[in-house]
């Protein structure tokens, strides 16, 4: 038998059974371990894992975005130049990623966690995007992400992006530092979310987690 611990997340298939436990991806029946600083993400068919690998696992100094098969084939890797992979999530169809990556060689805060789109089928063709936080829809066609603002009292905005079309919709502006988008299973709403910091009025207190549901009327009309 086998017993975990602060097990983070469990997925299972067939034979193999992925954990992340304390910061490291367990793979497998034959049990390899890989240190991660992000959870990986599963594509839908269940049959292959995108795993984000920082900069200290290569001499070059990047990170990379290893694909690997639930049968512990490594199919291939993206590279980038960046020390860090956040926040992967697979398209629906399982031919696109979402991602975004921080640590810029490069002193320039234009191009630090900026949102990454990558073709995984078409030779790795990325569009990048000066964002974060991304969601993809139920249906697959479009992706809700965050940008932050500086402008006129604003902190955060909210887009979604139709991927067929590469037309944009910002659904929401706010005040206040959101930390999240989330899609409604239905595909018709996406909930916005934000955590407190925990000193808050000079005292450390529990995080305060609030959300809000923005309905999405299809077909999107392109507006910035």
């Amino acid at each position: 038998s086998t017993r975990t611990t602060n097990s983070i997340g469990v997925k299972s298939s067939f034979s193999m059974i992925t954990l992340y436990i304390a910061g490291f991806l367990v793979l497998g029946l034959g049990w390899t371990t890989t240190p991660v600083s992000d959870p990986p993400s599963w594509s839908l068919d269940g049959q292959r894992i995108a795993i984000g690998l920082d900069h200290q696992h290569y001499k070059s100094g990047y990170a990379r975005i290893r694909l690997q098969h639930i049968n512990g084939t490594r199919l291939s890797e993206i590279p980038t130049q960046h020390q860090h992979v956040k926040q992967i999530g697979w398209s629906v169809d399982g031919t696109q990623l979402a991602y975004v990556l921080r640590g810029s060689v490069r002193p320039d805060a234009l191009l630090d966690k900026r949102l990454h789109i990558t073709e995984v089928n078409v030779g790795n063709k990325t569009r990048i995007l000066k964002h974060t936080s991304p969601s993809w829809s139920p249906q697959g066609r479009y992706l809700a992400y965050l940008e932050r603002e500086d402008c006129m009292g604003l902190d955060s905005k909210v887009w979604i992006l139709d991927t067929e079309t590469n037309q944009r919709c910002a659904v929401a502006r706010t005040m206040i530092d959101l930390t999240a988008v989330v899609w409604h299973p239905d595909g018709t709403r996406i909930f916005l979310w934000h955590t407190s910091k925990y000193l808050r009025n000079g005292q450390y207190k529990p995080a305060r987690t609030r959300g809000w549901s923005v309905e999405v009327q299809m077909p999107l009309t392109h507006r910035d």
